[in-house]
């Protein structure tokens, strides 16, 4: 049966999702929550895990006593050509029987094994889809974040370009500054606001792409609608990584515990399929109470036909010749695990190898982080340094422009650096299987 939770979440996801953005910007956190009732993907997940645990309590309940009442009602005629004049009459029974299986050659157990396994797969596919949603709407919110950052560097350089491009304009009409200072100058504020035009046009695409994993309609978000993150934030949850190399993927990878129950699922599938070589023997026991006759013109009173029934049923099945379907049957099976144990023993080897090389990657970008943030500062106190002497009359334009330049370009690696480091701890987070519980935090 189809959880409230998921019913609730399919109702109201239009008018939750297209609702206007608040006065309050979103946070990172709550734009997870906004993904997570539209993604399809996570909805399908969650669906197959629920129909997963009503197939766990249907297998169960074959191990289990059943009380069913039963009641059949017939008329019967002696010509289908004269239906009135060749009336015979009427039967009739009705009982209450409880039903047990005694023994079905291990199939129920068999059954309620699958049955479990199949519910953890699909626990742990609802899991996976989780972490992954998780990493998709984190890199587009650390996209978003990155080009609002170079926009605002973007847009100081050119206020900056602008003002000094005023003074010299004035300069050059005065006959201070020569044509070549001028246009070389120009030049230089038209590049930059090309520059600030192709940012804005790469923010707008990231902010499209994080409305589509949360189900907002487009031009919803804007500057005011996410609670954006600078570097300087970054770095302040460095301790979100904390440099741990040991990595369990039996243990924590949602993708091999996938691999690994499917694994066990067709182990089983293999099991079942031997099982047919032998003879397959069930008992059941059935204790009925009813009676017949009970309705109709010709009807008895209810005691006086009314039995308490036992009865036990024994059925046995040999295959002894089936030209071979049997043996095809369990070599399938024993190709589907050889298949199954392959793709784990790879993906294990695989998860291995790609966990090391994020730990490494993310050790290189802590040390690299750190020089970017020292050389942001150190060219942020130069361009000061220039900027001061420049109204001295101690520099020229051109120094002032080459420090601005490098100014910039600091922040901008900087900027860069950090949310690529962000990215990076993310997709670890992903591989040990924790990305999920991280965001909700934020």
């Amino acid at each position: 049966m189809i959880s409230f939770r998921f019913a609730l979440a399919f109702i109201l996801s239009s008018t939750i999702l297209t609702a206007p953005v608040g006065a309050t910007p979103l946070t990172l956190s709550q734009l997870m929550e906004r993904a997570e009732v539209s993604n399809l993907e996570l909805f399908e997940a969650g669906l197959n895990r629920e129909k997963a645990d009503s197939s766990y309590v249907s297998a169960r309940s074959n191990l289990l006593p059943s009380l069913v009442f039963q009641s059949n009602v017939a008329r019967s005629f002696i010509s289908p050509e004269a239906p009135l004049t060749g009336f015979s009459g009427w039967t009739s029974n009705a009982a209450l029987v409880l039903s047990q299986s005694l023994y079905s050659n291990g199939t129920h157990w068999r059954n309620l094994e699958k049955a479990s396994l199949e519910r953890s797969l699909r626990e742990t596919d609802f899991r996976l889809a989780q972490e992954s949603l998780a990493y998709e709407v984190l890199a587009a919110y650390a996209d978003c974040s990155l080009f609002e950052r170079r926009i605002v560097a973007s847009q100081r350089k050119v206020q900056l370009l602008e003002a000094q491009f005023d003074l010299v304009k004035r300069q050059f009409r005065q006959g201070l500054k020569t044509q070549r200072d001028y246009q070389i100058l120009e030049a230089e504020l038209e590049r930059s606001r090309l520059s600030l035009s192709e940012t804005i046009y790469q923010k707008d695409n990231s902010f499209r792409t994080l409305e589509k994993l949360v189900g907002l309609e487009a031009g919803t978000l804007s500057q005011n609608g996410i609670a954006l993150w600078t570097g300087e934030l970054v770095v302040s949850k460095k301790t979100w990584f904390h440099g741990t190399r040991e990595f369990d993927p039996e243990r924590e990878s949602f993708d091999l515990k996938l691999l690994s129950i499917s694994q066990e699922l067709r182990k089983t599938e293999l099991e079942e399929s031997r099982r047919l070589y032998w003879p397959q023997l069930n008992l059941n026991a059935a204790l009925s109470y009813g009676s017949n006759s009970w309705m109709g013109p010709s009807a008895n009173a209810w005691a006086d036909r009314d039995a308490l029934e036992t009865s036990i049923g024994l059925s046995l099945k040999w295959v002894l010749w089936d030209w071979g379907a049997t043996s095809s049957t369990v070599q399938k099976s024993k190709a589907d695990v050889l298949i199954a144990e392959r793709r784990s023993f790879q993906k294990r080897i695989e998860l291995e190898q790609d966990f090391a090389a994020v730990v490494q990657n993310i050790e290189r970008q802590k040390k690299l982080l750190e020089v970017q943030q020292k050389i942001r500062g150190l060219e942020r106190k130069s361009f000061v340094d220039i900027e001061k002497e420049y109204r001295e009359g101690r520099s020229s334009y051109l120094d002032l422009l080459t420090g601005l330049d490098r100014d910039i370009q600091a922040e901008l690696s900087f900027e860069s650096e950090a949310f690529s480091y962000l990215k990076s701890v993310s997709l670890l987070k992903k591989y040990k299987g924790t990305l999920y519980e991280s965001i909700r935090s934020f």
